[in-house]
């Protein structure tokens, strides 16, 4: 269940969740700009509202002392600083990417985090398909089209007639694990299993692949 409410102007999306652990029925608040209500699961959600509403001075306070406009997320493996600011009409081809600090516009109605997501993914349009090109002439690979995707719980795929696809947050880690992803895709052009042909072909191209695979995480993201 989603709710907006608006604060000093701006409009905050609060996301109702059902807790079993949950003992009583709690606000969270992050940087990000995300809040949710936890509800334990014998309340209902008429009950989580009416402690919303008693709640929406501690949370203008809370919005007050945090400061939503900056914080850190990772691009290509490092930490950068994040400089949000506020509009009603977002383009997501004007953000600036200086000395690792980005400044983005982002919405009203917005999550900041999904503002940063949004321009990840056009980042990763640009670079994951020149990346598989790249590695594909190298090792001797030859696929039909690779495409970036919203990937929710894989980090690639092969398909039956040679279309590569990539999730677009794989550019929250470093180059190295990014093109592990890439040339296990690869592997599955030869090999469309995990037998151990398939890794032994990963292992001839990226020794160390182990290393780089156990980093793969959607934690934190």
């Amino acid at each position: 269940m989603i709710k907006h409410i608006k604060i000093k102007e701006r409009s905050y999306k609060i996301t109702f969740k059902k807790s079993n652990r949950a003992k009583r029925i709690q606000l969270k608040v992050y940087k990000t700009g995300e809040i949710f209500l936890i509800v334990p699961y014998r309340s209902t959600y008429e009950q989580g509202n009416n402690f919303l509403i008693k709640s929406i001075s501690w949370l203008e306070k809370k919005v007050d002392k945090l400061d939503f406009n900056t914080e850190k997320l990772r691009y290509f493996g490092e930490e950068i600083e994040i400089k949000y600011s506020s509009s009603n009409k977002v383009s997501f081809f004007v953000p600036s990417f200086i000395d690792n600090k980005l400044s983005i516009p982002c919405g009203n109605n917005m999550h900041f985090k999904d503002c940063y997501n949004e321009w990840l993914f056009l980042k990763a349009k640009e670079y994951i398909p020149k990346k598989v090109n790249e590695l594909a002439k190298l090792y001797g690979f030859t696929y039909n089209k690779v495409s970036v995707k919203r990937l929710k719980s894989r980090w690639g795929s092969c398909s039956s007639k040679k279309n590569l696809s990539f999730n677009y947050k794989l550019l929250y880690f470093n180059t190295k694990i990014i093109e592990y992803v890439i040339v296990h895709e690869l592997c599955h052009l030869s090999q469309m299993n995990h037998s151990k042909n398939f890794w032994k072909l990963v292992e001839q191209i990226i020794p160390d692949y182990k290393s780089y695979k156990n980093k793969l995480s959607f934690n934190n993201m």
